[in-house]
């Protein structure tokens, strides 16, 4: 049996298309209306405790609490809304697996709003992490719609339904993932790629499935929950699991207690930090190409800012590297040996670089580590 949770943090899928003179826009559908909506097309499905079957494709699933945390735009998305959907995922997860039912699998359905998903999704996805097991363990899902609920192109009740699919699978592998127009994408790599399209959503190299014939189509498996991109672990060195669980339960508001700017470098470049400007706790840089930075930032960080805090490049490309040794040799090495980081980074876009950067101030700050940032 699947036990799932559902919280929602607000989202364009529960409002309607009409905003009043002020602006505000109402909601129009309750998360109840939904599931009830969606319970009669999934008959594995039990929302309010009314029978479910048990198949060979899905595992009954029981809503086991719905939780509706306050109504905000996908732009208000705070880290205090951050740490409560941690804590209600992480608490429900701990009271399954210590039940006297323990063969039921923890599951959680997520609905926000989409100028966020990617951002909820990394960051869930580093802090939920230990939970994560290769066989059987907790599915977290977070999905949303881009049409409001009265707009003749509403997908949100479809993104549910789907999602709850994805949740009630027995082929379905422990993990964080976005579901957006049948596509499921690991939170790994997710991002929104188009403000406004239905299919707004991509990941590289691609979706990890895609819901076909009813029911999830796995095309390959994600990432060990250890490691944030291929050969980039969650943390430098690596923490066991068993101990790393133990840290993270006792993080708060990891993302909302560092100031970590994020500076793209575009043309004309901006004017480097001096003397007064204010020290951050960190600072990513997203610089163009496989990660060059112009001489002026170079001489301006190093070392007055790279022997402080952790100085990180990445590259502003949507897909990429921020170095590249066998085109350009020496192309890592001259950042390096400058204090810059790099390798810790690899593979990430300029918004997952900051987010995993604030993840590690905080597990550094609780264990008093000297890791590598």
């Amino acid at each position: 049996m699947a036990a799932v949770l559902v919280v929602t943090t607000g989202a364009t899928l529960f409002q309607g298309a009409n905003a009043s003179r002020s602006g505000m826009i109402p909601r129009a559908i309750t998360t109840q209306s939904l599931l009830a909506s969606t319970e009669s097309h999934l008959p594995f499905l039990s929302a309010f405790g009314r029978d479910a079957e048990e198949s060979s494709d899905f595992l009954k699933t029981d809503v086991i609490n719905c939780v509706d945390l306050p109504v905000r735009s996908g732009a208000d998305l705070f880290p205090s809304t951050v740490d409560e959907v941690y804590n209600l995922i992480s608490a429900t997860f701990s009271g399954i697996q210590q039940s006297s039912h323990p063969r039921r699998r923890p599951g959680c359905m997520i609905i926000s709003g989409t100028d966020s998903l990617e951002e909820l999704a990394f960051a869930l996805s580093l802090w939920l992490s230990p939970y994560i097991e290769k066989d059987g363990g907790p599915v977290v899902v977070l999905t949303g719609a881009m049409k409001p609920s009265d707009h003749l192109s509403f997908d949100g009740a479809g993104n549910v339904a789907d999602s709850l699919r994805v949740l009630g699978s027995n082929d379905t592998p422990s993990g964080v993932y976005v579901l957006m127009n049948e596509a499921i994408h690991s939170a790994r790599y997710v991002r929104k790629d188009d403000s406004q399209r239905i299919g707004a959503f991509q990941s590289h190299p691609g979706p990890i499935g895609y819901i076909r014939r009813g029911r999830p189509m796995w095309y390959y498996r994600p990432l060990e929950s250890s490691h944030v991109a291929p050969g980039v672990s969650l943390t430098i060195p690596p923490i066991p699991k068993p101990q790393l669980r133990s840290i993270l339960a006792n993080i708060h508001n990891p993302f909302g207690r560092f100031n970590v700017p994020l500076v793209t470098i575009s043309f004309p470049a901006p004017d480097p930090p001096n003397s007064s400007t204010p020290l951050p706790h960190g600072i990513v840089i997203a610089c163009p190409g496989t990660g060059s930075l112009p001489t002026s930032w170079l001489e301006a960080l190093s070392p007055a800012w790279t022997s402080r805090i952790p100085v990180v490049l990445v590259s502003r490309c949507a897909t990429g590297g921020n170095y590249d040794d066998v085109a350009y040799k020496g192309s890592k090495e001259k950042y390096r040996r400058k204090g810059f980081l790099l390798d810790e980074y690899e593979g990430l876009n300029p918004i997952q670089a900051r987010i995993l950067m604030m993840f590690r101030l905080a597990i550094a700050e609780t264990t008093w580590s000297d890791s590598k940032l």
